[in-house]
């Protein structure tokens, strides 16, 4: 009986350290989101293909719980993150997502209307993304995702 009680609060406990690295990811992507937005003029992000970190460490729009070293980004589990112009919009990517937090980030950042979400590379999800959707896709230790923002 009692350690039917440990497991099942170490399993609680592990689910809020899952959770709070997925809020504390997700208010990290939607600043960088936002710094981006704020980006855009003449109707553009400039040039596709721009590389507009640079641009966000110059603007200080980087979270301080985001490493930073030169021009490079990383995420709290260690992933590289980018974010580039397409033109009229941009795209944001983050990589090493283990599989306990993937699917509550990809699933977050899709609420907020605009983006098409890839999870490793697969066929872009326009609007939300359902829980099975972010299960399926979530499918390796260190996930790939990105967000096509085009507004």
């Amino acid at each position: 009986m009692l350690g039917a009680i440990v497991i099942a609060i170490l399993g609680v406990a592990r689910g809020a350290r899952g959770s709070s690295k997925v809020q504390t990811e997700s208010q990290n992507y939607n600043a960088l989101i936002e710094c981006a937005r704020n980006m855009k003029s003449a109707g553009t992000y400039g040039a596709s293909g721009t590389n507009l970190l640079p641009a966000a460490i110059n603007r200080q729009c980087i979270p301080t719980t985001m490493p930073v070293t030169g021009t490079t980004v990383s995420n709290q589990f260690g992933g590289a993150v980018t974010l580039v112009s397409t033109g009229t919009g941009f795209i944001f990517s983050t990589a090493a997502i283990p599989t306990e937090v993937c699917g509550g980030i990809a699933t977050d950042l899709s609420q907020s209307g605009a983006y098409s979400t890839k999870i490793n590379g697969g066929t872009g999800i326009t609007g939300p993304v359902t829980v099975a959707q972010a299960d399926a896709g979530c499918s390796s230790d260190a996930n790939t995702i990105a967000w096509t923002i085009s507004n």
